[in-house]
């Protein structure tokens, strides 16, 4: 068992944002969500028109 008094900040080293985010881009995930939103509303909007319809 490890000492709980020894210095483990090297087991969980602290990240900076950026690091933490690597992979990540912010335009992309603009992206994924506007695409995604759009879609639902054309389909809520398709699902409207067929029900006003009959």
């Amino acid at each position: 068992m490890a000492n709980p008094t020894q210095d483990q900040s090297h087991l969980a080293p602290v990240k900076s944002a950026d690091d933490a985010r690597a992979g990540v881009e912010t335009g992309h995930v603009r992206w994924i969500l506007g695409i995604s939103l759009s879609a639902i509303v054309v389909i809520f909007v398709a699902v409207l028109a067929n029900w006003i319809t009959f």
